[in-house]
């Protein structure tokens, strides 16, 4: 006799329920009990040896069975946890079986397997995979790990699916003398069958710290055949086998629903080069927004609170549908037919989750209960990708693990994978250090866009060099003594008292920008930098309006998501769309190079047109072909992060000092000419006169004037 009992719908503990926190899907691996050093750099032979040291087994006979490739066993316990009433070790899907010929060791290779941390559904396992970033292998291949056979304690039933724990009819058979609810907990945790719906990436650096990752559900193309499931009925007439009975009839499901399991990802037709939509979602004074329209993205609205912050974004931004309103209200009036859109952004406030905070604001709740804003607005816009930007704190402080968690369940449980990663946005051209952390989110269906690669780098990167304070300030420059009058772009009204130490701007980039302009003091030593100096540092167009107050146009500037960066990762996430709904990449494609990927498939994307026609010119237009693509014809190939040798490059120091840029010899410019003609040709190209350099050195504010 046998008593059927279903996982899902008991409780773990029939006592009580001792959780403090919130459930949980997935979880991360960096657990200070489960901490492991810095994954060592296993790099594969490459040219087979004549007399291996190695070879495969098909079979290896251990006390608890016969062990074959596929299989999945159970590893000891390592952690020294005490706290849960449920303990076990990790588990791993056996991919092969390895001999050391040398030293007569047996080892099995394969994929780690986890336990959640929160046991809501009870053997629900996620595939751990760990990488390091210098390794230049294919993720799935570092995260083969070898487990000598001593840690085995037995075989294990796991089957790995795309399909979530409430899709199953789980059922679990108990020997008849389990009885109890805690009993046949305690048998199902020991005994029955897992299930593996997703995968945790964890990508290390060298010195074994983690600041990158991803979560999604696994693949249909990951997955194991279906499992076939006992459809006898229960031997007995027990109160827990008819209800398990009665739930099995009631739930299963017939022949003609399971071919629908996995129908094709519904694409968007879109018009030929039709353009996506934007939402932005904590919009600020519009820095993401800036950057989509760059990106030729369509705004289509935005939301936030602060009214300046909406003043000004409409100012810049009046052809969007503004929404000056509390996000936590936003869910109940959202309607996909308004508001729906292809990619939204978010910005949740940081400053709880800075390093910096360290003495607790008054605002500090309220920040913390934006992150619980995602997940519902993710539910009702369901936008095809999602951007996120937040302080590295989050991710990088112990004490904010726990809500980091959260916000990736919050988006994972909305249907979305996700990748994440902290970014420095010098190494993207930004002339300020701004480490952020960053999520990339993709609706199940629609391929993960992948991170932008390092555009610019120290000295031995063969990257571009970084930009400097002088470069940014190019467009004051050019402005010169005639532009008109910017109540932003006051220089002898930031003069300061004392005088600091002269810093080369052509050598050097800002600090972090932040509400209060950061530890940013113009180069000269003399003075503060002006608002316009701020919105430049921060990636803005020199004619981006800004209002209020100059401390709180200083702090709108500082809250902004530079619209230098935003364009870079929107336009990436548009060209992912534009791949995709043109066929050229799978839904479940796994992408870190968009370029790479597209060029190894044999695809080749027109360039976009690099010269303007000149209206001038006589003779006919030269005709061309007009591409079928949009944003497709403005991905550039990245450099490499290795050499031609798999050697690894020089790279930035995400915490690392401050560096030197090196110096560059400016080019020698032309005389600017205006349809043809100049009207000071000698003067274009001769030194600057004493009178001229005077002047140039007061719009830059280098001297002032005292009254």
């Amino acid at each position: 006799m046998y008593i059927f009992a279903y996982a899902s719908t008991v409780d773990t503990d029939e006592e009580d329920d001792d959780e403090t926190g919130p459930e949980y899907i997935i979880i991360t691996d960096d657990d200070t009990s489960r901490s492991r050093d810095p994954l060592p750099l296993n790099t594969p032979e490459s040219v087979p040896d004549a007399f291996p040291t190695k070879i495969e087994l098909d079979l290896l006979r251990l006390e608890c069975g016969n062990i074959a490739p596929g299989d999945t066993v159970e590893l000891r316990d390592t952690s020294g946890r005490t706290t849960h009433s449920f303990l076990s070790g990790d588990f791993l899907r056996v991919k092969s079986i390895i001999e050391n010929l040398e030293t007569s060791e047996i080892f099995l290779r394969g994929f780690r397997l986890r336990r959640c941390q929160y046991l809501r559904n009870l053997n629900e396992v996620f595939m751990l995979i760990q990488a390091r970033d210098d390794d230049p292998r294919q993720i799935m291949l570092q995260g083969l790990e070898d487990i000598p056979v001593e840690e085995v304690i037995k075989k294990r039933q796991c089957f790995i699916t795309d399909r979530l724990h409430e899709a199953h009819n789980w059922c679990y058979r108990c020997p008849p003398n389990i009885i109890t609810k805690r009993q046949q907990m305690q048998y199902i945790f020991s005994e029955g069958p897992l299930y593996c719906p997703w995968v945790n990436i964890v990508v290390f650096d060298v010195n074994g710290k983690s600041y990158e990752g991803e979560v999604r559900q696994v693949f249909p193309k990951e997955c194991d055949p279906p499992p076939q499931l006992p459809n006898d009925p229960p031997a007995s007439n027990s109160k827990v086998a008819l209800k398990a009975a009665n739930q099995k009839k009631r739930h299963q499901r017939s022949a003609s629903m399971e071919i629908l399991l996995h129908p094709p990802p519904k694409k968007t037709i879109l018009h030929k080069k039709s353009k996506y939509t934007f939402a932005d979602c904590f919009c600020g004074c519009g820095g993401a927004s800036q950057g989509a329209r760059d990106a030729c993205l369509c705004i289509k609205w935005s939301l936030d609170m602060d009214r300046l912050a909406m003043e000004i974004y409409e100012a810049n931004h009046p052809e969007a549908l503004h929404h000056e309103m509390n996000a936590h209200d936003f869910p109940g009036i959202a309607n996909r037919s308004v508001h729906g859109v292809d990619i939204m952004h978010f910005s949740c406030p940081c400053c709880f989750w800075s390093e910096n905070h360290t003495i607790e604001g008054k605002n500090d709740q309220a920040n913390i209960e934006t992150l619980l804003t995602v997940g519902p607005t993710l539910q009702k816009v369901k936008p095809r990708i999602a951007t996120l930007e937040q302080a590295p704190g989050l991710l990088k402080l112990e004490k904010h693990k726990l809500w980091f968690r959260k916000l990736v369940n919050e988006i994972t449980t909305s249907g979305y994978n996700v990748r994440y990663k902290i970014q420095d946005f010098l190494e993207l051209g930004l002339p300020q250090r701004r480490r952020r952390l960053i999520f990339l989110c993709a609706k199940r269906g629609i391929p993960l866009p992948p991170f932008p690669k390092p555009t610019h780098g120290p000295p031995g990167s063969g990257l571009k060099r970084f930009v400097s304070v002088w470069d940014a300030f190019e467009p004051l420059r050019r402005r010169g003594t005639h532009a008109p009058f910017d109540q932003y772009h006051q220089p002898h009204q930031t003069r300061i008292p004392t005088e600091n130490r002269f810093v080369n701007p052509k050598t050097t980039y800002a600090n972090c920008i932040t509400t209060n302009g950061g530890k940013n003091m113009h180069y000269s030593g003399r003075r503060k930098n002006t608002v316009r100096e701020f919105l430049l540092l921060q990636g803005f167009p020199i004619d981006f309006k800004i209002l209020g107050s100059i401390t709180d146009a200083i702090k709108a500037a500082g809250n902004a998501f530079p619209p230098l960066i935003a364009q870079i990762y929107l336009e990436l996430c548009a060209q992912t769309l534009e791949a995709f709904d043109h066929g050229l990449i799978g839904a479940y494609d796994n992408i870190d190079d968009l370029y790479d990927f597209l060029n190894a498939k044999g695809i080749q994307i027109p360039a976009a047109p690099s010269t303007p026609r000149n209206l001038f010119a006589p003779g006919p237009s030269i005709s061309t072909t007009p591409s079928p693509y949009r944003y497709l014809p403005h991905l550039k190939k990245s450099a490499s992060a290795f050499n031609a040798d798999g050697t690894l490059r020089k790279r930035h120091a995400l915490w690392g000092r401050k560096v030197e840029i090196e110096v560059t010899p400016e080019p020698n410019r032309e005389p600017f000419t205006f349809f043809g003609s100049s009207r000071r040709p000698n003067r274009a190209s001769a030194p600057f006169r004493d009178d001229e350099k005077l002047e140039r050195a007061k719009a830059n504010g280098e001297i002032i004037e005292l009254d």
